[in-house]
């Protein structure tokens, strides 16, 4: 496969660069390398992408007594699932 990757910042083609002499490889391997761990499968405990808050689009929910006791509820009943 051929990957090109157009407006790479200077800074990090120099940096690719440098990478690849110290490791005494080619300019494709090091982005090979780096490529390759990024997209190793992350440990089960690692932190994922973070996450947005949302709130400015759907808005906060106003405080609403009784709707909360309803959901509380509703999060109490049992699941028809379970009764299988």
């Amino acid at each position: 496969m051929r990957l090109v990757i157009e407006n790479l910042p200077n800074d990090v083609a120099e940096k690719l660069r440098r990478r690849a002499a110290e490791d005494g490889v080619s300019l494709e391997d090091a982005a090979i390398r780096l490529l390759r761990g990024a997209v190793r499968p992350r440990a089960p405990d690692a932190p994922g992408p973070p996450k947005r808050d949302l709130s400015r689009f759907f808005g906060v929910r106003p405080p609403d007594p009784d709707l909360d006791r309803a959901i509380e509820e509703m999060n109490r009943a049992p699941d028809e699932t379970d009764a299988q």
